[in-house]
């Protein structure tokens, strides 16, 4: 749809008696002075004194339409043919004005097989219908319109200018222009044809400059003509030219005030220049006389966006992309809403008509790629930087997709040298996110979190580097420097729906359910559109002993809200399986599929409910199926796994195995099943030269050491499984086999070569906190709790806040009977407060420091956050008793025992409660 002008002011005022053809007379030669108020006027006065007159009409429709006014143009041309005016002559004036003001299909409803008699105007009519069809998205029949205008008139230039879009649309831009440049040659003012010929040179042959020159000749010859304003601002805008667009917008606006391309384009000039308090102002007038208007509607969306007005930022551009489906910039800010609000999915899904297109744009393929990274897919990640690098040559974004490929061609020290020197070179951050995903996967944090401080000097307003350096402290165990990361990216950004989510799963994790369920209502409170907050809602609801009508209620409203993501039904799936309701279950899980047919999880989901129903065969299809679609998804191939056994198929299952671990040798989840599979089989020889095919194929990487070891554990060859550990642990990736092969050692009876290991690993890695916390574990679990507190001790002081390092020191010292134990179970409660688990521990060294009470009170505490934990509960009871609360103590061993009829203790509770009456 054209968005031209939205009318000319039409003053009315006496102008004497003149009578209407004189009136008539005087408005054309006001138009071609180029005075077309007050030609309009004129036109006003005669037809108020000849109002059945239907040339009058005509000539008034012809003004309007002149100045963009295409609605109202469209209605005196309705009224020229009321009052009997030659159809002939009015229709294709009608056609044009419709097609204007956005009426393709009702032109195409009204006139589609209308005759005129006359083969020229039949040849303009058939042009304006094959605008109307190309508008509605039919090229066929637009293609067939076109050839029918050229049979009837073959000088048809509005048919010969469609005909060329069309070729330029089917990548024949040479034809096209050599089309427009005919139509130019037998009108050589044709303005239309000129300014089509502009847009060509610039889109089409990279040249700006003479179409620039173009434009300013169309304007000096045809000053009303609108759309050669909107393509030279266009050009001014795209070179950052935003003084010289300022002077050709004041042009425009002294010629068409009301016009909505005043507003369009005053919009995109205050946005430019971030003014953006006079930008809203000017969008909200530009709906006001365009409210259908699809580009319109984009940049009201693109101004909200910028102001963080989200809400209305997403009504503006999901009724844009309804309106015209192919707008790539709304798709992206679509995109970007999703992802801060932590649903990549529906970001992928917006997406996925900039994806599908033959050359899809380097700006969409580093969204996709972010929304992979959210999902945690980094191979796919990688892929959209792969496609890039063919379509966006020579830019940033190319250079990151072709160290990315190194890294997958097995060059993983070139790919990391270039990556970095992108990074630090570069503005863009599509270099900073490759290396990120790789310094992850490779488990080097310390690196990563470097990145992390380099995308905060890049993005300077964006909550991104805080997410993932909170991301980054959770893969780490570090819960409250996590929390303490995601607080950062509120502070950057108030209601960042991914920081806020996070500190709700942070709660869950720590068991801290009333501060969840109060993050959740304000996000509700804020949004109640967002089915991913409804989702948390339900998530939260499950863990805190919710009731199912809430839990589904939520998850009910999440699906009615969720067009484009299948989640919210993969969770209802799961759920209703939880409660063994397996033919509901079963019912969502067929009607998932079907609403999203190539959708993995709930793939999965289906498979897992076909496999509990018994119906395995078919199970088998669906999970075969995705395995097709995604062979690197582990998690599907072990459902596929479950299927053939669940068929007793054992030999099925484990040629499954065998070639999921050729594709994610990583996954420890598929190792542990093959391993255990061949096993049962005697097929040991096969997971054996599978483990070499890895190491042949994967010489860089740990993941084929790493399975041949853990072949030799599973035949409890402990000595032939320390040298491929050994091996795994040299590897760039493979630093986190240092406790398998201190492990190992012991294991294999070698407590020397153990001591040696531990001593010579600790020298060079002395910040090696998970070798660290394997160290005080074993300890504490042998025990040894001075070795044990000797190695929580240095967890702490390289990690100050890691609670559960913290609550392990402390349980250590509280069994050596160290009294000050109290003041690190502080210190862990403090960093993870609704965690009952630690709060026991801290009632224990309250006790040991002699403080009976502050441990009931903690004790308390504990036993409200996990009401369901018999064990917790007896525990209160005996210290309530032990501070003499005997009626409180009472109480709760009743209630206790109410609650849970069978548990380990309640021998115990009965003969204390027994000797309390």
């Amino acid at each position: 749809m054209r968005l031209w002008a939205a009318g000319v002011v039409i003053l009315l005022s006496a102008c004497g008696a003149d009578s209407p053809q004189e009136l008539l007379g005087k408005a054309k030669a006001k138009t071609e002075a180029g005075d077309l108020q007050s030609a309009a006027v004129l036109l006003k006065q005669a037809i108020q004194s000849q109002p059945g007159q239907w040339d009058l009409r005509s000539a008034l429709g012809d003004l309007l339409l002149r100045g963009g006014a295409a609605a109202e143009a469209q209605i005196e041309f309705e009224k020229a043919l009321e009052l009997n005016g030659p159809k002939a002559e009015l229709v294709p004036k009608l056609a044009d004005a419709m097609i204007g003001s956005g009426a393709a299909k009702a032109l195409i409803e009204r006139y589609g097989a209308t005759d005129l008699g006359d083969g020229k105007s039949n040849a303009l009519l058939k042009s304006w219908l094959a605008e109307a069809q190309l508008e509605v998205g039919d090229l066929a029949k637009a293609a067939a319109a076109v050839e029918d205008a050229l049979k009837l008139d073959a000088n048809a230039n509005r048919a010969k200018l469609i005909k060329a879009r069309m070729l330029v649309g089917k990548r024949d831009l040479d034809g096209g222009l050599a089309l427009v440049n005919e139509a130019i040659a037998s009108d050589p003012s044709l303005a239309s044809a000129k300014h089509l010929k502009a847009e060509l040179l610039w889109v089409g042959k990279s040249d700006p400059a003479s179409a620039e020159t173009l434009l300013k000749e169309v304007l000096e010859q045809q000053p009303e003509y609108l759309p050669a304003y909107s393509t030279l601002m266009s050009i001014l805008a795209q070179q950052t030219r935003f003084d010289e667009y300022a002077t050709v917008l004041d042009k425009l606006k002294a010629r068409f005030s009301r016009t909505p391309l005043r507003y369009f384009f005053e919009t995109r000039l205050h946005l430019a220049r971030r003014s953006l308090d006079k930008a809203s102002a000017s969008a909200q007038e530009l709906l006001r006389v365009a409210p259908d208007h699809a580009l319109s509607l984009q940049l009201a969306g693109a101004v909200d966006f910028e102001r963080g007005m989200q809400r209305s930022a997403e009504a503006h551009l999901a009724k844009a992309i309804q309106i015209q489906p192919d707008l790539v910039v709304a798709r992206q800010m679509l995109a970007r809403i999703y992802l801060s609000r932590g649903q990549p999915r529906a970001a992928l899904d917006v997406l996925k008509p900039n994806l599908a297109a033959a050359a899809p744009d380097a700006r969409s393929l580093a969204v996709a790629g972010e929304a992979s990274m959210q999902l945690g897919e980094l191979d796919q990640a990688a892929d959209w930087f792969e496609r890039a690098s063919k379509l966006a040559p020579a830019d940033a974004l190319s250079k990151t997709a072709l160290a990315v490929l190194a890294a997958r061609d097995g060059k993983p020290d070139t790919s990391v040298g270039q990556l970095q020197a992108l990074a630090e070179n570069d503005k863009s951050v599509f270099a900073d996110l490759a290396l990120l995903s790789i310094r992850l996967r490779r488990g080097q944090s310390g690196e990563a979190f470097a990145i992390t401080d380099r995308l905060a000097a890049k993005l300077p307003g964006s909550p991104l580097p805080a997410l993932l350096r909170g991301r980054i402290h959770l893969s780490l165990g570090d819960a409250g420097k996590a929390r303490r990361a995601f607080e950062d990216a509120l502070r950057v950004r108030a209601d960042d729906f991914q920081a806020k989510a996070a500190l709700v799963n942070l709660d869950l994790m720590e068991r801290a359910f009333a501060p969840a369920a109060e993050r959740v209502d304000s996000l509700l409170k804020a949004d109640p559109g967002n089915y991913s907050a409804h989702l948390l809602a339900a998530a939260v609801l499950q863990r805190s002993g919710g009731s199912d009508e809430k839990i589904m209620g939520h998850l009910r409203e999440a699906i009615r809200l969720s067009t484009a993501d299948a989640s919210p039904r993969v969770m209802t799936i799961e759920y209703l399986a939880s409660l063994h309701k397996n033919e509901a279950a079963k019912t969502m899980a067929q009607e998932a599929a079907a609403a999203f047919p190539d959708d993995l999880p709930v793939m999965r989901a289906l498979g897992n409910v076909l496999i509990r129903s018994g119906d395995l065969q078919q199970a088998i299809v669906v999970l075969t199926r995705a395995v097709k679609l995604r062979p690197d998804d582990a998690a599907v191939q072990l459902t596929l796994a479950d299927a053939h056994l669940a068929k007793r198929d054992e030999r099925s299952a484990l040629s499954v195995l065998l070639a999921a671990v050729e594709v994610v040798p990583e996954s420890s989840a598929l190792r542990a099943r093959l391993i255990a599979l061949s096993l049962r089989q005697s097929r040991m020889a096969d997971a054996q030269r599978a483990a070499k095919e890895l190491q042949r194929r994967l010489p860089d990487q740990a993941a084929g050491w790493v399975l041949e070891s853990e072949l030799a554990e599973a035949r409890r060859d402990f000595q032939a499984a320390l040298a491929p550990a050994l091996v795994a642990l040299r590897k760039q990736d493979g630093i986190s086999m240092a406790p398998r092969v201190l492990g190992l050692q012991f294991a294999a009876g070698k407590p020397q070569d153990a001591e040696r290991f531990t001593q010579e690993w600790l020298r060079d890695h002395p910040k090696d906190t998970l070798f660290l916390r394997f160290l005080g574990e074993r300890a504490m679990q042998k025990p040894d709790y001075a070795a044990a507190e000797d190695a929580f001790r240095r967890i702490v002081a390289v990690n100050p806040s890691d609670a559960i390092a913290l609550n392990n020191l402390a349980w250590s010292m509280l069994k050596a009977g160290k009294a000050d134990a109290v003041a690190y179970a502080d210190k862990a409660v403090a960093l993870m407060p609704g965690n009952p688990a630690l709060l026991d521990t801290q009632a224990d060294a309250l006790t040991l420091a002699g403080r009976p009470a502050d441990a009931v009170a903690v004790l308390r505490r504990a036993a409200a956050l996990a009401p369901n934990n018999p064990v917790g509960r007896l525990k209160l009871a005996k210290a309530l008793s032990a501070q003499d609360a005997k009626a409180d103590a009472k109480a709760e061993l009743e209630a206790l025992l109410a609650a849970h009829p069978k548990f380990e203790g309640r021998a115990s509770a009965e003969a204390m409660l027994r000797g309390l009456r």
